[in-house]
């Protein structure tokens, strides 16, 4: 077994999950950024995704192509992979969002609790 050493953050990484072919992997933390590794062929950082204003502490991916990031900022945020951008953010903790957590069997569920002592259960369907 080799090990390597992936380079890109500029502060402590907090969280990090594989996709579900594991083919890519989420790396994100307190710099507030996303980083997306390619695991299949070239282990490089292949997208850079913002749009967090403090720590990112959670994340789940939501199928191979859409990754949900819960952060210190109390939003949460539902990143298009393919797309490369932010499709949705949510708001509604008043606290630092501790996790987050994507339902298997359904793509339209994110689940998230906060130190506000809220589990919060959100419809990407609805607005």
């Amino acid at each position: 077994m080799s090990n390597l050493q992936l380079s890109g953050h500029t502060g402590e990484v907090l969280a990090i999950g594989y996709n579900n072919s594991s083919s890519l992997l989420a790396s994100a933390g307190m710099d507030k950024q996303v980083l997306i590794w390619d695991c299949k062929d070239s282990y490089s950082n292949i997208l850079n995704l913002k749009s967090h204003s403090n720590a990112i502490i959670s994340l789940c991916w939501n199928y191979s192509d859409h990754l949900v990031t819960g952060s210190a900022d109390k939003t949460i945020c539902n990143f298009d992979i393919e797309m490369g951008k932010l499709s949705r953010k949510y708001k509604g903790h008043t606290s630092i969002i501790q996790s987050v957590s994507c339902p298997k069997k359904t793509r339209d569920l994110i689940a998230s609790v906060g130190d506000d002592g809220a589990l919060r259960i959100w419809e990407q369907r609805s607005k």
